[in-house]
């Protein structure tokens, strides 16, 4: 599976991400969480956005030879490996694939990439009888209602939220307990300053998110997925699970480092078409793959379970 964190040089050093220390939600109340599979092998998460769109890592979509449709996307799943476990549970093949044009694959800024499926997930449209509006995540700073342009940006009022991170990732600390049901973990975003103080200057397109008591964490397989902050009928998309300091998740004074979706508001809508989405009210107080190299990809394949 891979990790998720800087590439190359830090390959040693940087973990990528999975939920450790969370919980295993109710099945499909997460339904904005998809598995990103890659030639059949489950290695990242995403976030639906759009019928036909979903949000990842740009580190999950690298790699030499690389085409679209070595992509799919598992869509209302909670126990992985179980292909068909609810009338909306499908795998969708990738029809495109793009990754920010600023992110350069060295270093972990910009880590933010979007999948254009080849058809829309079925229960994300209104006129299936199984419709379930929950499962598209609304994006942070696109308020709008009826169409995708930049709104008013909230990440200042998501400081000390607790947000929610999702996916398959390794729930152990080295990595390497992938579970087939889906996990959850809150963890609160934390203030900017204070997280470079804690594991060095991030980007302005970076949010960090965890308690600083450590213990909670994404983690190895997790990269790509959402760190949402979420409300009774919505969930907002805040973060896309990136990197983390310490190969040993979930390490006191350590958290996570996710891309800040709000920062790509300009790049965003001119690729994603219009969709009426409109944004939870604010909240008030407090409520993370590699590149393809073998040398240090992490894969499961969908019948593997621990």
């Amino acid at each position: 599976m891979y990790d998720s964190g800087k590439l190359d040089a830090m390959h040693d050093s940087e973990a990528r991400r999975l939920v450790i220390g969370g919980e295993i939600p109710t099945p499909f109340s997460l339904p904005w969480t998809l598995g990103l599979l890659q030639l059949g092998q489950i290695m990242c998460g995403a976030t639906l956005v759009h019928p036909s769109w979903a949000i990842t890592a740009a580190h999950c979509l690298i790699g030499a030879n690389i085409v679209p449709s070595m992509f799919q996307v598992a869509v209302y799943r909670h126990n992985l490996p179980r292909l068909v476990e609810h009338p909306c549970s499908e795998l969708i093949v990738a029809k495109s694939i793009y990754k920010h044009p600023s992110y350069n694959g060295y270093d972990v800024e910009n880590d933010i990439g979007l999948i254009e499926l080849s058809r829309p997930a079925s229960c994300a449209q209104a006129g299936n009888p199984n419709y379930d509006p929950r499962m598209l995540a609304a994006i942070d700073g696109l308020s709008a209602p009826t169409v995708l342009v930049p709104g008013p940006t909230a990440d200042s009022s998501y400081l000390g939220v607790d947000a929610t991170v999702s996916g398959w990732g390794s729930t152990a600390p080295g990595g390497q307990v992938y579970p087939m049901l889906m996990r959850s973990a809150s963890v609160p975003v934390v203030k900017p300053s204070k997280c470079s103080s804690l594991v060095g200057a991030i980007a302005s397109t970076e949010v960090c998110a965890g308690p600083l008591e450590g213990g909670v964490d994404s983690c190895t397989g997790d990269s790509g997925g959402p760190l949402a902050v979420v409300a009774p009928h919505m969930a907002t998309l805040v973060g896309v699970v990136s990197y983390g300091v310490s190969y040993a998740c979930a390490q006191p004074n350590k958290p996570g480092v996710y891309a800040r979706v709000s920062a790509f508001t300009s790049w965003l809508p001119r690729l994603l078409p219009s969709w009426p989405r409109t944004r939870p009210l604010p909240l008030r107080g407090r409520g993370r793959a590699a590149t393809w190299a073998p040398s240090s990809a992490r894969y499961r394949t969908l019948s593997s379970s621990t």
